[in-house]
């Protein structure tokens, strides 16, 4: 009885501690991570600064890389990192942002009065924030999510203003831009472009040695820190099966799952795990099935595969964008957006003898992809109010819903029913 209540006792920490663990674990693996680090350390002991600009899908650890990469740099104490963090996504106007950044100063700089019109004339233009920023001992980092709503304001006055200040003056701040749209530096507008230099850093997918590690690491902290030791290595064994290194690949890698999305799934997989039926597979030696069983149930869970019965009535057009899909996963073509799906069935046809094209528009692929978002076959990424009003974003990221070993096994088996055409770009 006292070794069984041992064992719920640590399932129960276990599934309480895994989710809260800090998920940047995952950042220190990639050569982005040492990129970021480089860059942040060899700006503040230049004279010029270099800006960054940080693409990813959110989730994809941009944040936590940053948050690591400054507290890195502080432990070691080779100088002090002064972060300000601001989310331009939530203000409606360029004023707010403004406000939100004098706020962050003020709290910052002791004893100083600051005001608005002490940083921003009407025009926007920085005045006197180098004295605020030099009579703190460091190196300033100015960090902004969502960066993209700074483009899409009015003739871009905050942003301009910005960059112009970092790049006729001899300042103490490096700029670090965080945003998901790849043509984000397309939207600037020329005067602001000619003024903006920065480093392009890309989140992308993780790799199947980083998503084990990522699940590894979480149970390697919960057993040093909690009475579930022993628990937390069984579990750590399993993660090296075949098996579920398999599953992993095929619902995590090849679908370019960000970070929170592999954690989600996991969290929930633990909390299908019962103590008594966890004991008796641990003794029979069946732990590792038993853990494959319940990570296949938490994926039905978040990843529903009910999207495939409606692939036999999809029009042609609808499975010419979803077996391009396929393919640029198949394939690591990423990012997956319509643009590049439209530029992958270009490229296809290119290749093809004339007469055997099947050529739709772009406004029918267009329709096409919008009726797979509304089928849940497909989903854009972050942008829940683009798909609310019907819209579709050609730079956002698609996502695939169904199971893409499903989707690659269905085009495989009725590769007969599909016209000739489709059938060598679904390469089947």
């Amino acid at each position: 009885m006292e070794e069984e209540n041992t064992i719920e006792q640590q399932l129960k920490t276990t599934q309480k501690k895994f989710k809260k663990i800090d998920s940047g674990i995952i950042v220190k693996l990639g050569e982005v991570y040492d990129t970021l680090l480089n860059t942040l350390e060899s700006s503040a002991h230049s004279a010029t600064r270099s800006n960054l600009i940080l693409y990813g899908l959110p989730g994809s650890g941009r944040k936590t890389a940053v948050k690591y990469a400054i507290n890195n740099i502080y432990e070691r104490k080779t100088m002090r990192l002064i972060p300000i963090w601001i989310d331009a996504g939530v203000f409606q106007t360029e004023n707010e942002f403004a406000l939100e950044l004098v706020r962050q100063i003020k709290e910052l700089v002791e004893d100083i009065k600051l005001s608005k019109n002490d940083i921003f004339d009407e025009g926007f233009t920085f005045k006197n924030i180098e004295g605020y920023l030099n009579s703190q001992d460091g190196t300033w980092v100015l960090i902004v999510d969502r960066i993209e709503n700074l483009v899409s304001q009015k003739r871009q006055s905050v942003l301009y203003a910005l960059l112009d200040w970092l790049q006729n003056n001899q300042n103490s701040l490096t700029l670090i831009g965080i945003t998901s749209d790849l043509k984000f530096t397309e939207k600037l507008e020329k005067r602001v472009k000619s003024r903006f230099s920065a480093d392009h850093l890309h989140f992308m997918g993780c790799e199947l040695q980083d998503c084990v590690q990522l699940i590894k690491k979480r149970f390697e902290k919960i057993g040093d820190t909690e009475s579930c030791e022993k628990l937390c290595k069984q579990l750590l064994v399993c993660f090296d099966s075949q098996g579920i290194q398999e599953q992993l690949d095929l619902s995590f890698v090849q679908l370019m799952k960000p970070i929170s999305y592999i954690i989600n799934v996991i969290s929930t997989m633990l909390n299908f795990i019962e103590s008594k039926e966890l004991e008796n597979k641990i003794k029979n030696r069946e732990l590792s099935k038993y853990i494959q069983e319940l990570l296949r149930k938490a994926l039905d869970l978040h990843q529903p595969f009910t999207g495939l019965m409606y692939i036999e009535n999809l029009s042609i057009a609808e499975k010419q964008i979803l077996i391009c899909v396929a393919r640029m996963i198949q394939h690591q073509k990423y990012p997956i957006t319509f643009s590049s799906i439209q530029n992958e069935i270009i490229q296809h046809r290119k290749g093809l003898q004339f007469g055997s094209q099947i050529y739709f528009t772009q406004k029918v692929l267009q329709k096409a992809t919008e009726n797979l978002i509304q089928l849940k076959i497909l989903r854009l990424q972050d942008s829940e109010e683009g798909e609310a009003n019907g819209k579709l974003e050609e730079t956002k990221n698609i996502i695939l819903l169904v199971d893409y070993q499903q989707l690659r096994t269905y085009l495989c088996d009725n590769a007969s029913k599909l016209p000739e055409a489709l059938k060598d770009l679904a390469e089947v």
